[in-house]
């Protein structure tokens, strides 16, 4: 990789805890490594997120960073701009999400660092589906607060919470697009609610903890005598995690940030060093699994 020391870190939005976690690990690791860091919110706008990249491709070849970290706002549509990426030898490592081109670029572009990192969203949908199992032990339908449409970790999520709970009596019974943020969820449930005030539901699960908390503004004012557990995802120590301690939420999936993981891959390539075609990090539920049925009752 070329001698240079700049990693441009894009993510989608500065409202969201998690997307700042992110930047807070990618500037750690990045400390650590000796690089320096650009970090760029593109506000879940993709034709924003591309474009953004497309003007560090402008730049002089010696001013161009050695590396973009991309999380990526839609699950298609970057091939084009990573194949820009990668030709212009700067370095293309997707987080939060796996892309089915980047064998395509390795492949086409043998050598260039070209890698991702994510956490195993079809995993973190299962727990999700075992922590509904474990909340609703008698069956019932669930509220879901899902990330934008265009989201892999949308899609990916939902298809293993689905499947987890296809042979039980909990079901999926009603699903709301948000924004991963908490301002954003709650305008949508609460649309929602004025639209569906017949609707019945047991649980709200959400693909992330700041819908959920969103979600829950929305039913107390929409339904304040309505009584349910929530669940999220992310977990942070002062985010999920905490939420579920003051009872907030019945559980979270701890989801490790991976902006710095990252970063890591860039570090490894710049020092010559062969780097994975992908590195996979673990969720875990928050309580676990075993414990979630005798904490139920207190989330709600």
């Amino acid at each position: 990789m070329p001698d240079r020391k700049l990693v441009v870190l894009s993510l989608l939005t500065s409202r969201q805890e998690f997307q700042k976690q992110q930047e807070v690990e990618a500037r750690a690791a990045a400390s650590r490594a000796g690089l320096d860091v650009e970090v760029v919110y593109v506000e879940n706008d993709p034709v924003r997120q591309i474009a953004q990249l497309e003007d560090y491709l402008k730049r002089a070849p010696g001013e161009r960073p050695a590396a973009f970290v991309v999380e990526a706002v839609a699950t298609v549509g970057f091939e084009k701009i990573a194949r820009s990426a990668v030709a212009a030898r700067v370095g293309w490592v997707i987080v939060s999400a796996r892309a089915p081109y980047l064998e395509t670029l390795r492949r086409d572009f043998p050598g260039a660092l070209v890698s991702s990192a994510s956490v195993d969203d079809l995993e973190i949908g299962r727990i999700q589906g075992r922590q509904l199992k474990a909340l609703l032990p008698r069956g019932g339908q669930v509220l879901q607060v899902e990330g934008p449409s265009a989201s892999a970790a949308t899609v990916l999520r939902r298809r293993m919470t689905d499947q987890e709970l296809k042979e039980s009596r909990v079901v999926v019974a009603h699903a709301i697009a948000g924004d991963w943020t908490t301002e954003g969820a709650e305008w949508a449930v609460s649309s929602w609610l004025s639209e569906n005030r017949d609707a019945r539901f047991d649980a709200v699960c959400a693909q992330n903890d700041e819908m959920a908390l969103g979600a829950r503004t929305a039913l107390r004012n929409h339904r304040p005598d309505w009584v349910g557990p929530f669940t999220g995802c992310d977990g942070l120590p002062e985010g999920g995690q905490r939420m579920v301690r003051e009872g907030l939420l019945a559980a979270t999936v701890v989801k490790p940030p991976t902006g710095g993981a990252g970063v890591q891959l860039v570090a490894a390539a710049l020092r010559g060093e062969a780097v994975p075609p992908h590195v996979v990090l673990p969720p875990r539920s928050v309580p676990d699994l075993e414990a979630l049925g005798a904490r139920a009752p207190e989330a709600r």
